[in-house]
């Protein structure tokens, strides 16, 4: 729309009188000021477009970086896997080499004892290779969970049985509390999960202290505590306490803390398939580490 003219009518000197002046006057006004607010409008409208049209090129451009930063995590994690997966199964099949090859030359002789340490070996690296595939099937959504009425007491107690051995090695004793609880749960699941805690709070506890299993039901929750006395973890290194084949520096640099990297990482998924979950943190009571799984009671 063009704006009328600029000079008011009154100012023309047309001889028209005062009333037609008058008239005009205001149809003058009011033309002026449609001109005026519809060209304000399409300014207004203008710089709208031009904000949105800015908008959606920062989003557009936020998006493309998010997508860049996703890609990139999702590589590096595979490429830390795959690292892991290496070094993990690099010592134990480099010990399977050398010892056969020792049988083959005659160097080493093929006897019982030889037999069994063979097989630990590869003992191993199927438990590194049933430990991936369990991963696995749990991020491709396909893991299989046998359910049903179990004692948790008794799962737990038998685990604890189980590693005691493994315990006196390290110097640690173990002390049990459960309350008596009834759970729908895989039972062999539950036991992995109950492992790979115990045998952790066992690698970090220092010789003479005390490992604490227990079992409590709050809040309609059942939660398994193991709680050691070791030196327990860095705050920056929480994060990634749950991710496969991850180490602390302090882990690596321990005497007698072996391990893939895989147990927390696994037992925190076998915890989220049973509609669970896990936490960690430094003991406030005095030094250590306590790791607290919460699965629900139904």
């Amino acid at each position: 729309m063009s704006v009328p003219d600029a000079v008011h009518p009154a100012q023309r000197g047309s001889g028209t009188g005062e009333g037609a002046c008058k008239e005009q006057g205001n149809r003058w006004l009011a033309a002026t000021l449609i001109a005026l607010g519809s060209v304000v409008h399409n300014r207004l409208v203008l710089d709208a477009v031009r904000v949105v049209v800015r908008w959606l090129r920062l989003k557009r451009k936020a998006v493309a970086t998010q997508k860049t930063s996703e890609a990139a995590h999702t590589r590096d994690r595979r490429m830390m896997i795959t690292a892991g997966v290496t070094h993990e199964l690099r010592t134990p099949l480099t010990i399977l080499k050398g010892r056969l090859h020792g049988i083959e030359d005659g160097v080493i002789n093929p006897d019982v004892g030889e037999t069994s340490r063979l097989l630990r070996q590869v003992e191993h690296v199927l438990a590194i290779v049933n430990d991936l595939d369990t991963l696995a099937q749990y991020e491709l959504g396909r893991i299989t969970m046998n359910r049903r009425s179990v004692d948790l007491c008794e799962i737990v107690g038998g685990v604890v049985a189980d590693l005691k051995p493994l315990l006196a090695r390290h110097d640690v004793t173990i002390v049990e509390d459960y309350a008596p609880v009834v759970l729908y749960a895989d039972p062999v699941r539950l036991t992995q999960i109950v492992t790979n805690l115990v045998t952790n709070a066992a690698k970090h506890s220092v010789a003479g202290g005390q490992v604490l299993v227990r079992i409590t039901v709050q809040r309609g929750d059942v939660v398994i505590s193991v709680l050691d006395e070791g030196p327990g973890f860095a705050p920056e290194d929480k994060e990634s306490l749950f991710a496969p084949f991850w180490q602390s520096e302090a882990t690596i640099r321990r005497p007698g803390c072996f391990g893939t990297g895989m147990g927390l990482a696994l037992s925190a998924r076998l915890v989220e398939a049973h509609g669970g979950r896990i936490t960690a943190e430094n003991r406030s009571d005095g030094p250590g580490a306590r790791f607290d799984v919460m699965l629900p009671v139904s």
